[in-house]
């Protein structure tokens, strides 16, 4: 309005100068009018408060499917995962204040399913975020016309290996999110973390090199129907299908939230020390399984990101799960842990953590096992030994120094308080990265 204003002021300014009125009167009207315009976007802006939230998740969708269309499209399978993980990450630190950063409508379902969201919203989160989606899927179409991002199984995989690979990093993601956002007692409302976007981000790098090769990696329905609908020469199956896979593994995810956290449904009844013991042997169940299985599927898919995917998993697991059992997911860490004395962990319970450990890590095995029948590398052998030129010796005294590197950094970050004065926070953002 000033602007506008500034212009005509300056257009009659010659032909009204001689007059009392043109000095004095049109800057009074110009300053009245910019003062009814600012009053008008206050009350618009006012009234779009309420819809903010929604804008918010309609934004951050937008950003993310959209580069996962780029990175399908145009993109280098090496980084693609990463570069996902970081739009997913840094949207959710931008939206996560608005409007808790779902981005995702398994996110959304798995929130209101632990009772962390109404079902009102949850509904117009979904609209918000398809929406986002499907804008974004144009944007990417038109870019690379006449390309387009294909959602399906990948061969040779069957779509139910698809389905169950979408099922189980869904579930890892959706877990993720309600241990590092939606937990009271990792993400107190008077002392919040700040790792919650860097943990969920990391699934998608842990599980986008895992299964990438196996669904597609979509763990998303905004993602899986957006690339979908948006190629409808190729006919629209897999992404309704892949919708409904995530939406399982967003139940699954919830139920072993509550199975893990059991005063998030019981309150106070579930604090005995039976209950505790239960929910700690089965946080190190799942995260050694979820740890084994990224490192296993990785392996078998030939990835080109072992480490990092493996390493993304590990730090998930343990910003989800290092308040409940003090995620050690390894039986040497455990063992360090125990000789360390301190009342940290005792004999019993490290006993009980290692066997629990042991069976994720056998179960984690037998499906990379299932996998691996089914997958393109199915005639090779992938066992475990020194690596081609070196001697056992050689493996051993490597492995010895690393997991003794391993163990220390956990005594060392995960074992004692934070050093920064109790004032500022009791979180500490480091120990699982």
């Amino acid at each position: 309005a000033v602007a506008i204003g500034a212009n005509i002021w300056t257009e009659l300014r010659g032909t009204m100068a001689a007059t009392a009125w043109g000095t004095y009167t049109l800057p009074v009207l110009l300053v009245f009018a910019s003062l009814v315009s600012l009053m008008v976007c206050r009350h618009c802006a006012e009234a779009l408060q309420g819809v903010a939230v929604y804008v918010a998740e309609f934004i951050g969708t937008f950003v993310l499917v959209l580069t996962v269309g780029c990175c399908v499209l145009a993109g280098n399978a090496t980084w693609n995962p990463i570069a996902i993980a970081s739009a997913l990450m840094v949207m959710i630190y931008a939206t996560g204040p608005i409007s808790g950063g779902h981005l995702n409508p398994a996110v959304s379902f798995a929130l209101g399913l632990a009772g962390k969201a109404k079902w009102f919203t949850v509904c117009r989160y979904w609209v918000a975020q398809l929406a986002g989606g499907l804008c974004a899927a144009m944007c990417y179409s038109t870019i690379f016309a006449p390309q387009t991002a294909v959602l399906a199984p990948v061969a040779p995989f069957a779509w139910y290996y698809g389905g169950l690979a979408e099922v189980i990093y869904t579930g890892v993601l959706c877990f993720v999110v309600l241990n590092c956002a939606a937990s009271k007692r990792n993400n107190p409302a008077d002392d919040g973390n700040q790792f919650y976007a860097l943990a969920i981000g990391f699934v998608i790098i842990a599980g986008g090199y895992a299964v990438g090769g196996v669904s597609g990696a979509a763990f998303n329905p905004a993602v899986a129907l957006s690339l979908d609908i948006l190629s409808l020469g190729d006919g629209i199956q897999w992404g309704f299908a892949w919708t409904l896979f995530e939406l399982f593994g967003a139940f699954v995810g919830v139920m072993l939230f509550f199975l893990v956290r059991p005063e998030e449904s019981d309150g106070e009844a579930s604090t005995g020390e039976g209950a505790k013991l239960r929910a700690e042997c089965l946080s190190e169940f799942l995260g050694s399984f979820v740890l084994v299985l990224t490192v296993g599927l990785n392996v078998v898919m030939a990835s080109p990101a072992v480490a990092y995917s493996a390493a993304a998993s590990l730090m998930c697991m343990i910003y989800s799960l290092g308040d409940v059992s003090g995620a050690h997911f390894n039986p040497a860490v455990t063992l360090a842990v125990v000789t360390s004395g301190r009342s940290k962990c005792s004999i019993g319970r490290g006993a009980a953590y290692m066997c629990m450990q042991a069976f994720g890590a056998v179960c984690a095995g037998l499906l990379t096992s299932l996998l691996h029948g089914a997958g393109p590398h199915h005639d090779l052998t992938f066992d475990l030994g020194p690596a081609l030129g070196y001697s056992a010796a050689s493996a051993g005294l490597v492995e010895a120094f690393y997991t003794f590197v391993l163990a220390y950094v956990v005594l060392a970050v995960a074992t004692v308080k934070p050093a920064w004065p109790s004032e500022t926070t009791q979180q500490s953002f480091y120990f699982a990265l």
